[in-house]
């Protein structure tokens, strides 16, 4: 996680609106959980402020303050009322900036891409391409427009006993690294690396070698 906080400083990669370097969005099934109760808890809120205090110590224990302040202000929980939701711009210093709209659920794909289509007047975000990203529903894509960028993130969690006692379809469930061009979409491609399932258990069981720079080759130094 220091790392990540690093490499978006040394990059001088900057975020407006309620962006940051690391967050973590709450997902509706804590939100649904909670509506008939008169307490209310965020998982998100709470893994981070957790993350947040272990990695203090380490930097009490490495004797190393420089990124004290990063810490606080880089890893968030972005909520509004019991949705997880964050929204702004993010880019380059002296590039064009992206706008991205992060919820947790957005429902189905085409009805994600006509929301996003229309423009914000939100500060942050007026004119410039779109990142549209969502949590799963256990099902997950890619779809890109004209000047937009959707993507509903894969599953986490395999098949469970419910799912096969009413003989759902199975969930695809995948993590998915992505990267964008500096300055704008006109400036280079749109680049996915998908890591499915089935290929991280055949790491796990018998790790082979992966050449993390000529993976992320082209990704800012």
């Amino acid at each position: 996680f220091l790392q990540v906080i690093s490499r978006k400083k040394k990059s001088k990669l900057s975020f407006n609106g309620r962006l940051s370097a690391i967050m973590h969005i709450m997902g509706n099934h804590c939100k649904n959980t909670y509506k008939k109760s008169e307490v209310f808890v965020s998982d998100a809120l709470h893994i981070t402020e957790q993350l947040k205090k272990l990695l203090f110590a380490y930097l009490i224990d490495k004797k190393e303050q420089g990124l004290k302040k990063d810490i606080e202000d880089e890893l968030t929980a972005p909520q509004h009322g019991p949705l997880g939701e964050a929204r702004g711009s993010f880019g380059i210093e002296g590039c064009q900036n992206y706008a991205m709209i992060l919820k947790h659920k957005q429902g189905d794909i085409d009805n994600t891409q006509k929301k996003s289509q229309k423009r914000s007047t939100n500060e942050y975000e007026v004119g410039l391409p779109i990142i549209n990203l969502s949590g799963d529903n256990h099902k997950g894509g890619i779809r890109i427009t004209r000047g937009i960028v959707n993507i509903k993130t894969g599953g986490q969690q395999d098949e469970g006993s419910y799912g096969r006692e009413i003989d759902g379809s199975e969930q695809n469930i995948f993590s998915l690294v992505y990267g964008l061009p500096a300055g704008g979409l006109a400036y280079g491609p749109v680049v996915f690396i998908i890591l499915d399932t089935e290929m991280m258990r055949k790491y796990a069981l018998r790790p082979f070698p992966v050449d993390g720079k000529k993976l992320f080759r082209n990704a800012l130094e």
